[in-house]
């Protein structure tokens, strides 16, 4: 019996999990949906720990054996861009917090395939994208009753804004 080499198995496989969408789950089908959320990720450095393995690997198990059972098993993937973390790994490196978070989702996803998580990253959630971030904005300056702003004018909560854009991702 041959030794089981990971380095020499694992990207045939990978690849075909990757050409079949194994993981990419079909959100219209008629199937039972069964959604399984390891955590929001916070790419604030080189790559993911044992904490990042350790929060997806329950999730990762539930749903093999729900999609097993039959269901569209969903795996979600997200990224929470802001945060003293992330500026201060940019700042370290002396790089854009845009350019550090982006070059660390892309190591992340790597790490997480090399590990073998089942993830759908066609449907990867970041709020650090122009998109959600501008979705984010307009919904944070849009809060008039919550006390979240603590009396803030309009004005000053646009500058807020526009300060964080300018400075975090």
């Amino acid at each position: 019996m041959q030794r089981y080499n990971p380095k020499d198995i694992e990207p045939k496989w990978q690849q075909r999990w990757d050409e079949q969408g194994t993981y990419t789950a079909d959100l219209n089908s008629n199937k039972p949906k069964y959604i399984g959320f390891g955590m929001f990720n916070y790419p604030s450095g080189a790559g993911i720990h044992v904490g990042h393995v350790k929060n997806f690997t329950l999730p990762d198990v539930l749903l093999r054996a729900k999609r097993q059972q039959g269901y569209e098993a969903y795996s979600p993937v997200g990224f929470d861009s802001f945060g003293l973390p992330a500026e201060n790994y940019a700042i370290k490196t002396g790089q854009s917090p845009r350019k550090t978070t982006d070059n660390a989702i892309e190591m992340y996803r790597k790490q997480y395939r090399a590990v073998g998580f089942g993830m759908d990253w066609a449907k990867k959630i970041c709020n650090g994208c122009p998109v959600i971030q501008q979705c984010l904005e307009y919904a944070i300056v849009n809060r008039e009753n919550d006390g979240v702003w603590g009396g803030a004018s309009e004005r000053e909560r646009g500058r807020i804004i526009i300060a964080r854009r300018n400075s975090a991702v």
